[in-house]
């Protein structure tokens, strides 16, 4: 189950399935009885030397992909029902801790009270230096 792979074969067949290739003279390769070949004139050989030619269609791998997704999607709701749910089914976390923990985030904000009513800022400065 490798995405990459499938990515990767997807890419090459389309792009190699009707490709066609010529050889310069300085490309051509010789034979046995000095004769001159091209080594790849096809698409398809060049898919061959892959050992891609038994993967399925473009479409196909498509498919493949997005199950492969799916399942990685599963796995990571999965994953997270897990680690929000406690052994008795509840949230792990109390409703007075959340609150905590967000009024917690502002304090020393300037102007913004804390959890007991208590503003960073004294008001009187605020007004002295206005004035001012």
């Amino acid at each position: 189950i490798s995405p990459i792979r499938h990515g990767f074969s997807a890419l090459v067949q389309n792009e190699m399935e009707q490709a066609q290739f010529y050889c310069s003279s300085d490309q051509l390769k010789q034979d046995d009885q000095d004769s001159s070949f091209c080594p790849v004139t096809k698409g398809s050989e060049v898919i061959r030397s892959l050992s891609l030619e038994n993967d399925p269609s473009v479409a196909g791998i498509i498919g493949i992909l997005f199950m492969i997704w799916l399942g990685f999607l599963l796995i990571a709701y999965l994953g997270l029902l897990r680690v929000t749910q406690s052994k008795s089914g509840s949230s792990s976390i109390r409703e007075s801790d959340r609150f905590t923990s967000m009024s917690n985030a502002f304090v020393g904000t300037p102007g913004v009270p804390d959890v007991q009513g208590h503003s960073a800022v004294n008001q009187d400065d605020v007004v002295q230096n206005a004035a001012v």
